[in-house]
């Protein structure tokens, strides 16, 4: 099943759009197929910069593994926000991290186990990925980051060349003050080697 949605978030204070997908039942009655019992594995799949929630149907095959291997799909919409509660504008990571897995798992049949919650996405959502792993560990069970933007202070550094004002803006509008973003919470290499004191409570991280 692909589903598209848009429903009001608390904590982005706007209407935002998420695309859906679900494995479709192939056997089975035609009023018994779709038995809400079954509680799905879920993946969050986090798009990049300069991006939306369509890109992962556009351009890859997802629904197809989606349905071959059985979990569910949530891909929410994140803006160019890269997934922080941004210093000038929506708490991003509020809504992802808390609001959005609650939305969704009381609309569709998807577990509410740590077992059974992952999260990956690419570029700037590969970042998104480990902010939700590292920051919420009690409810991920694992993360993947493909070509994930997770070098905060190399963003930074590029957002201060010559020619890169409109990116210096855009860091801004998220992190605030950029020469304070250096071992904050928003720094994830920052979280990698604070929270590599205790590995033995760390989702699977695949880099």
């Amino acid at each position: 099943m692909f589903i598209q949605l848009n429903f009001f978030s608390q904590y982005l204070d706007m209407n935002t759009a998420v695309t859906v997908l679900l494995p479709d039942p192939a056997s089975g009655t035609p009023e018994g197929r779709f038995d809400p019992a079954p509680r799905y594995p879920t993946v969050y799949l986090l798009h990049g910069a300069q991006s939306d929630h369509t890109a992962f149907t556009r351009f890859t095959n997802v629904e197809r593994y989606a349905q071959k291997y059985g979990f569910a799909v949530v891909m929410p919409e994140g803006q160019n926000s890269y997934y922080a509660d941004m210093a000038h504008g929506p708490a991003f990571f509020s809504y992802l991290s808390k609001e959005l897995p609650a939305a969704m798992e009381a609309v569709f049949p998807l577990s509410p186990r740590r077992a059974d919650r992952f999260a990956a996405g690419y570029s700037m959502g590969g970042r998104g990925a480990f902010l939700l792993a590292l920051t919420c560990p009690d409810r991920f069970c694992a993360a993947a980051s493909l070509s994930g933007s997770l070098d905060t202070d190399a963003l930074i550094e590029k957002a201060r060349r010559p020619g890169e004002e409109a990116f210096y803006r855009r860091l801004s509008d998220v992190f605030g003050d950029l020469s304070r973003v250096h071992g904050g919470r928003w720094d994830v290499c920052a979280l990698m080697k604070k929270c590599a004191a205790n590995p033995a409570a760390l989702p699977q991280l695949y880099l």
